[in-house]
């Protein structure tokens, strides 16, 4: 059943929900009995990086009360995180003291929190996307390098793709003399990312292969990524 409400769900009370006996589907097959069951709406919540100067970690704000929950961290602060389409679940990249970056898997409703795919020492993951099912991460993968006047600063960049239920080594998108980076799922499951070698934007199609098929090429010099419409 899909529910389309003429008023938006209630948060601070219960929604019951109530199907007559012999109540037809689409296509026309009716309930022999019926049934009755209730939910409740979880209020709306701002999730963010505090703070911006310094070693941020990870929380959630109730705008209506200002109220803020602490969600995760870790010692050398989080870099990034992805929200699922249904806001169940997130995940997170926990920066290690050794450069590597771990990530997490954190469920919003039980507060279990999992280690999904620790980066390897020295490699930096960043630019974290769940696909719309929530099973597929895609994220940006770089060594340091030494840059002007000796710093240290993120190298060339290859997006990955990894299954989230059954976490193994994490599969390269694109060839690997490539540099990508910037992946983006479309509603329906398609996967952009921008290839800086070809100067386009990839769609490919994860749910196939390995390798995936490449669904189009986009020209782009100037390497700024675009939006996904709905549908």
């Amino acid at each position: 059943l899909a529910f389309y409400p003429l008023q938006p769900w209630p948060i601070d009370g219960p929604v019951q929900v109530r199907l007559a006996p012999f109540a037809r589907s689409t296509q026309l097959l009716p309930m022999l009995r019926g049934m009755s069951w209730t939910f409740q709406v979880d209020p709306a919540r701002v999730i963010y990086l505090w703070p911006a100067n310094g070693t941020a970690q990870l929380y959630a704000l109730d705008p209506a009360s200002g109220e803020r929950q602490f969600l995760a961290g870790a010692e050398a602060g989080v870099v990034d995180y992805a929200v699922s389409t249904h806001g169940e679940r997130l995940v997170y990249a926990a920066q290690r003291p050794d450069g590597g970056v771990d990530l997490r898997q954190l469920d919003l409703t039980s507060g279990e929190d999992t280690l999904v795919y620790p980066c390897p020492e020295g490699i930096r993951c960043q630019a974290l996307d769940l696909d719309p099912a929530g099973k597929r991460l895609a994220f940006e993968k770089s060594s340091w390098v030494t840059g002007a006047g000796g710093r240290q600063i993120p190298g060339p960049k290859q997006v990955l793709e990894l299954e989230l239920q059954s976490p193994a080594e994490p599969t390269l998108l694109g060839p690997a003399e490539h540099d990508t980076s910037a992946p983006d799922w479309s509603p329906v499951g398609l996967l952009a990312f921008y290839d800086a070698s070809l100067r386009s934007m990839t769609v490919v199609d994860t749910r196939q292969g390995p390798p995936p098929p490449t669904i189009s090429l986009l020209p782009n010099e100037l390497g700024l990524m675009g939006s996904w419409s709905p549908d």
